[in-house]
């Protein structure tokens, strides 16, 4: 078999930084001056990763109950997918900032995604922020680690957070 010959890249670990308030503030002004930016803000209040904020279908808000669920993914190949693992499937509240961003596309069919963008198009959307911004670093996990940052600020129980964020231990 010729592919035992080749030697395959090893994946390299992305690692994340929480951003600090002065960071987020940047970030949050910067979001609101760029078309369709607003996917980056709900991944950064929800703790989202890019292929799930890309996922959120209409059926998946509740606007009554504030709840969001992520129950697929949006893939490379720019289809649904499945979630990471079975984990990352689960129902969160909706915070007030993400509610009041998915409330402007609450009109949706309930299979229309929240955020109709493509995989190229929401990485062109991030390169954009990043320039305007000034945070050259600024990377999608780091939406996720600001999150836990965040909720143990807000003195959630670690367990809740890790729930939220689809990581269930035991």
């Amino acid at each position: 078999n010729l592919m035992r010959k080749v030697d395959k890249p090893k994946h390299k670990k992305v690692h994340s930084q929480a951003l600090t308030s002065e960071q987020q503030n940047i970030l949050i002004e910067t979001c609101s001056k760029i078309e369709n930016a607003e996917v980056i803000l709900v991944a950064l209040y929800q703790g989202f990763r890019r292929g799930e904020v890309l996922g959120i279908t209409r059926d998946c808000v509740d606007f009554d109950k504030k709840k969001i669920t992520i129950n697929k993914s949006w893939s490379q190949r720019n289809k649904f997918d499945t979630t990471k693992n079975d984990q990352s499937v689960r129902t969160m509240p909706m915070f007030e900032s993400t509610y009041n961003i998915l409330l402007k596309r609450k009109d949706k069919n309930p299979e229309e995604r929240m955020f109709n963008l493509s995989i190229k198009q929401y990485e062109t959307i991030l390169s954009k922020v990043r320039k305007e911004s000034g945070l050259a670093d600024l990377k999608m996990k780091d939406m996720r680690s600001t999150f836990i940052t965040t909720g143990m600020r807000l003195t959630f129980p670690v367990d809740i957070i890790l729930v939220w964020l689809g990581h269930v231990f035991g």
